[in-house]
């Protein structure tokens, strides 16, 4: 498997697939629901009109169909939600639905005075009215539905209308023996039957369930891409929540975007800054553990907000420190620089934090801070069960130990001459170059595992300790 395919799988696997599925069953079910009751209001309005528009005793006939629709609707609403098979008693109401649709639009209102035969019913276009109820149907948010919709109403009208094609007294173009169109007959006798009270076309009919269907068929795709197109979205925002979990905002959108971009493994220079609170595990102890918890989460979500806002990426959380990087997943303009303004600004988060602890009567908390800028490897490490998007190398190391240094030290923040050093090519502002001079060199460090001593620097302040003066600006180590 690819690394590509496992980031993939890993943003949309089964569990995921199967949640989307349950949201969609929801939403049919919230689709039904909301569809009877724009059935239910639809059919309100309608009433009202009759009884305005339509003469008693003749009204009183359709309000009963009327009435007759409420109560298939509130038995369907009543049966759905207590059934375990809600689907299936869904597809028997939706039938019996379509079949007193088909009898309340063609069998004559039997409460009318003025004699209307039967079959001119068929030429007023009542199937019109069945368009109507295929529109109710895509609200419910099921393609199936949708059409199991248009074939039962389908049904119901095409057995209707063949009922009274059956009747004796009814013409068609089938039974009747018409003149060819040579004869000058033709067009008299085709006229006079169309307008022929007792004449119902096949033809006409034969249209009728071709269109049905076909716009049956063209909405159920519709309702079925809609679908499809919630699913891709829910795919791409479940992407870009794991992608946020790891990258700034402002960079999310970029790698949800990019089929590749945790697959690719480069070396590049980027500035790594690791944040620890001092401490914390002795302070730790005297905590609940669910006080610990609620304590690291606020740590965390703090800082990560600075992280973020200085564009740079939360590598890992470890405890009760962060590891972030700058320059990942591609390199910017002014890396160094966006780690230092981030540290110096997590460190004024921090100071206010403590300061409303101090309030509140809480003990306050001390982080220590360790820059570096170099060269590292990017790319994801893991499997497809688990995968971590990381840098790692030597700059890692050091970056690490000089957060550890901070507490021989008694700084807050040191970091080592490269990220000077870059920083300062970087700055182009005033207020850039004003960030430097709040950061002068210290006693060079031994860091395990270098034979040399590393230029370190740290931030100037009334609460640190003051800097040792340096003659010649820093090398980058």
């Amino acid at each position: 498997m690819s690394l590509t395919s496992s980031v993939t799988s890993m943003v949309w696997d089964e569990t995921t697939q199967a949640r989307v599925r349950h949201a969609l069953r929801g939403e049919e079910d919230a689709g039904l629901i909301f569809a009877l009751g724009a059935r239910t209001l639809a059919l309100i309005v309608v009433g009202v009109w009759l009884i305005i528009e339509v003469p008693m005793p003749r009204a009183s006939y359709y309000l009963g169909i009327i009435g007759l629709f409420l109560i298939l609707g509130a038995a369907h609403y009543v049966t759905r939600s207590q059934t375990e098979h809600p689907t299936a008693w869904t597809a028997l109401f939706i039938a019996l639905d379509s079949a007193l649709l088909a009898i309340a639009l063609i069998f004559p209102n039997p409460l009318s005075d003025a004699p209307w035969p039967i079959q001119g019913n068929l030429k007023i276009h009542n199937d019109l009215y069945l368009y109507i109820w295929l529109a109710l149907a895509a609200i419910s948010y099921s393609p199936i539905l949708v059409i199991w919709t248009g074939v039962t109403t389908m049904l119901a009208w095409s057995l209707a209308v063949w009922w009274v094609v059956s009747l004796p007294e009814t013409v068609t173009e089938v039974n009747e023996h018409l003149a060819t169109p040579a004869d000058p007959l033709w067009i008299d006798q085709n006229f006079g039957m169309i307008f022929d009270p007792f004449f119902v076309s096949i033809t006409g009919w034969a249209n009728q369930v071709v269109l049905f269907l076909i716009a049956t068929g063209l909405v159920a795709a519709a309702v079925w891409r809609s679908r499809k197109l919630l699913i891709r979205q829910a795919r791409a925002e479940r992407a870009r929540g794991n992608l946020a979990r790891f990258f700034s905002p402002n960079v999310v959108e970029q790698l949800a975007d990019s089929d590749d971009a945790l697959a690719e493994v480069r070396t590049q220079e980027v500035a790594v800054l690791f944040i620890d609170l001092v401490g914390f595990t002795r302070f730790a102890e005297t905590l609940e553990p669910v006080a610990v918890v609620e304590l690291l989460r606020t740590f965390h979500q703090r800082t990560a907000k600075v992280i973020f806002e200085h564009g740079g990426t939360i590598d890992k959380y470890l405890g009760d420190g962060i590891m972030a990087t700058f320059g990942t997943p591609k390199p910017g303009a002014k890396d160094a620089l966006a780690a230092l303004h981030c540290a110096c600004a997590v460190r004024d988060t921090l100071d206010a934090w403590n300061k409303e602890r101090s309030a509140a009567g809480e003990p306050i908390l001390r982080a220590g801070m360790g820059l570096h800028f170099g060269a590292v490897v990017v790319g994801a490490v893991g499997d497809s069960r688990c995968l971590e998007f990381t840098v790692i190398g030597d700059t890692v190391n050091v970056a690490s130990r000089l957060e550890r240094l901070t507490r021989q030290r008694n700084r807050s923040i040191i970091v080592s001459g490269a990220v000077i050093e870059m920083a300062r090519a970087q700055a182009d502002s005033d207020a850039e170059k004003a960030l430097m001079k709040r950061f002068d060199r210290i006693e060079d460090a031994e860091l395990r595992g270098r034979s040399a001593r590393m230029p370190v620097w740290a931030p100037v302040s009334a609460n640190e300790p003051p800097a040792a003066p340096t003659a010649a600006p820093p090398a980058a180590g």
